[in-house]
């Protein structure tokens, strides 16, 4: 279903909906309450779930706590108007929402904002811990039964430039003395929140969310990637400030939402699963490929340091492909592709522009 022009492209959609496959048959009668439903990765999961309604593969209600209905009618139009979907008005911080009648639980609610965390840290952290908390106590008083928790690769702490990529049995550990550990420190807090309360019943499976690229994703704030495709839409030179040595990976968010969907319906109770890619890229490569997609060459202003540590954010995803199949079905040069696209027919439908 998309009922509006900057709708996500359909066979993304079915893309995901079929990868998830005979697994949507676990959420058969799915009521499910979902805090964080409209950022980025709530919207794509959203969106893949309600296209698996559609589809007739599973009947499902979902309810999405959000800070502004009007906000989501306007920008997630596809979603407000679904028969699906019921938008409730509060915050994890506060407010009279409840969960009464839910079955399931998608827990995602953060402000995963740069300035955020370099603005008012503390808020970071609080949101992060006391929204889980306040979600977990109503989840427990409403009997839901299963949930999911969206967590971060950030839970692991700064991994050392000798580990190629991260499994989910290794730790580094964010410095606590740090203002800004504290979206890292917030997540393993909430993880160990919801350990707790699987030690009173609850069943949840904890999904670590990496670094995603693809449609909705922002062209204009803090993501290395969506700011070098903001800059190959607008015809600017895609410049690097840094010596381009830092080593990251994305996954398209269409196999992200699959992903997390999988794991709802079937991860490990008390697990924790590694969601991302693990095609590495330095950022000199990922911009020279984002470059080229706009017909030019990305400049490095930084020269590299061999003293300095080199920066790697890069998950080991074998466990997921091991106990469900799961593997990533597009690729970075097309994800890169597919998202330029997307933000190229937005700004000719829209009229207006991403940066």
């Amino acid at each position: 279903m998309s009922l509006d022009p900057r709708g996500l492209p359909g066979p993304d959609l079915d893309l995901a909906v079929d990868q998830v496959g005979a697994r949507w048959g676990a959420l058969e009668g799915m009521d499910l309450f979902f805090t964080g439903g409209t950022g980025f990765v709530g919207a794509w999961m959203t969106s893949v779930l309600l296209r698996a309604v559609d589809r007739g593969l599973l009947k499902a209600r979902v309810r999405l706590l959000t800070r502004s209905r009007n906000r989501v009618a306007s920008a997630l139009p596809w979603i407000a108007a679904h028969p699906a979907v019921t938008l409730v008005e509060g915050d994890v911080l506060g407010g009279t929402w409840d969960c009464q009648g839910a079955t399931h639980l998608v827990a995602g609610a953060t402000d995963a904002r740069a300035s955020l965390v370099q603005k008012d840290p503390r808020r970071m952290f609080e949101t992060i811990l006391d929204g889980t908390r306040r979600t977990l106590d109503r989840a427990r008083e409403a009997g839901v039964a299963r949930a999911l928790f969206l967590s971060s690769g950030a839970a692991h702490g700064p991994q050392p430039p000798e580990v190629a990529r991260v499994r989910e049995d290794q730790f580094f550990g964010p410095d606590p003395l740090k203002p800004g550990a504290a979206y890292a420190e917030g997540k393993r807090a909430a993880e160990h929140l919801f350990a707790l309360e699987g030690q009173m019943g609850l069943s949840f499976t904890v999904a670590r969310l990496w670094a995603f690229v693809g449609p909705l994703l922002p062209l204009d704030e803090h993501f290395a990637v969506g700011n070098f495709l903001g800059d190959a839409l607008a015809g600017r030179p895609v410049v690097v400030k840094g010596d381009g040595t830092t080593v990251r990976s994305y996954q398209y968010a269409a196999d992200m939402a699959a992903w997390c969907w999988v794991l709802l319906a079937a991860g490990a109770p008390g697990q924790a699963y590694q969601v991302g890619s693990d095609e590495a890229v330095s950022i000199r490569a990922l911009a020279g490929a984002c470059a080229a997609l706009g017909g030019q060459e990305a400049q490095i202003l930084g020269v590299p340091d061999p003293s300095r540590r080199v920066d790697v954010y890069v998950p080991d995803t074998g466990l997921a492909a091991r106990e469900f199949g799961l593997r990533n079905q597009v690729d970075l040069q097309d994800a890169l592709g597919r998202t330029l696209a997307w933000h190229r027919k937005d700004r000719i439908q829209t009229g207006g522009g991403h940066g």
